[in-house]
């Protein structure tokens, strides 16, 4: 294997882990600001 296509597979390697690692925060943030709260009711207090 040649050096360049060594150092393509690593790169290549290392940016599909950083864009999954994106996503998981993206969608972790998506799912904490979709959860309903107990606290958080719907109707305004009387």
């Amino acid at each position: 294997m040649r050096t360049g296509t060594a150092a393509f597979l690593v790169a290549t390697a290392f940016i599909a882990l950083l864009a999954l690692a994106i996503l998981t925060v993206a969608l972790g943030v998506v799912t904490a600001l979709k959860v309903h709260r107990p606290d958080d009711s719907d109707t305004p207090p009387d």
